[in-house]
């Protein structure tokens, strides 16, 4: 196993329903970014990103274009509810289980 290989691995969970791909902006750049953001916060370690939300109401062209760059999909039907909110802790319970 290499240094790298024993690192933990960082998971990014992306609401691509509230934080879409920018208007103009390659969607085949979004991995890339994110790990490049990562890398000057954390040095280098393995990352898996998940793009997760209502897919249904994205084209298949735009997923097809995030998942050329190894991003993964978890399609969460939560309506217009944020999927933060179903994830983020309560404000009044700091030690809930999420």
């Amino acid at each position: 196993m290499t240094e790298y290989e024993s690192k933990p691995t960082t998971g990014v969970w992306w609401d691509i329903n509230t934080c879409p791909v920018p208007e103009g902006y390659d969607p085949r750049h979004v991995r890339p970014s994110i790990e490049a953001a990562l890398f000057k916060l954390m040095g280098p370690h393995p990352v898996v990103i998940y793009c997760i939300g209502n897919l249904k109401y994205i084209s298949r062209s735009l997923l097809e274009e995030i998942s050329s760059s190894g991003i993964r999909f978890k399609h969460t039907p939560f309506d217009s509810v944020p999927v933060r909110t179903r994830v983020e802790p309560k404000a009044d319970n700091k030690n809930a289980a999420v």
